[in-house]
């Protein structure tokens, strides 16, 4: 992906958030959804339980490229890069087209 960066980031519920892409598109995560996807090392080479409600005190920009999430449990060392964030949000929106289809 060219130039991909945030245009915008919205706070849904305490839980979840969304992000608005330089293209347009537009992406829901639910923080319990990425604290288990936790790309640290420490984090991938275990099995995080992860509280559904968790919460995140600090949502913060590293550099260009990623955010940092700092969660009220659990491991607040993961770098979000935005091509993971956009390929998780991409993942997320092809599930959901597939559930809505099942129906």
């Amino acid at each position: 992906m060219r130039d991909l960066f945030i245009q915008r980031l919205e706070q849904l519920s305490n839980t979840t958030f969304k992000i608005v892409w330089s293209d347009g598109t537009e992406s829901i995560f639910s923080l319990a959804q990425l604290q288990k996807g936790c790309p640290c090392a420490r984090c991938q080479a275990s099995a995080l339980q992860v509280e559904e409600q968790v919460r995140a005190t600090r949502i913060y920009s590293i550099g260009n490229y990623a955010l940092g999430i700092s969660f009220t449990s659990g491991c607040s060392r993961g770098v979000y890069t935005f091509q993971y964030l956009r390929a998780l949000g991409d993942a997320v929106e092809r599930d959901m087209e597939k559930s809505i289809g099942r129906l």
